[in-house]
C-alpha cells in the first residue's frame, strides 16, 4: 500500500462521511470534529495491517 486518500463529505441525511478512495474503508459521524478523530483512530488500525506511505484527508 503506498498511500491512502480519505475523501470527507457532508452526508444527506445529516452528518459527516469519509471514505478512502480505493479501498474498502469506511467511516461516519455527526460533526466534523468526531470525523477528524475517527479518522485518525482508523489511521492507527491501518498501520497495525499494513504500513502506507502517505495518507491525506481533504475535505
Amino acid at each position: 500500500m503506498k498511500e491512502l486518500i480519505f475523501v470527507a463529505e457532508e452526508s444527506p441525511d445529516g452528518g459527516y462521511t469519509a471514505r478512502c478512495v480505493g479501498e474498502a474503508i469506511f467511516t461516519e459521524a455527526e460533526r466534523f470534529e468526531d470525523l477528524k478523530k475517527q479518522y485518525v483512530m482508523l489511521y492507527g488500525v491501518i498501520l497495525t495491517i499494513s504500513i502506507p506511505k502517505r495518507s491525506y484527508f481533504e475535505w
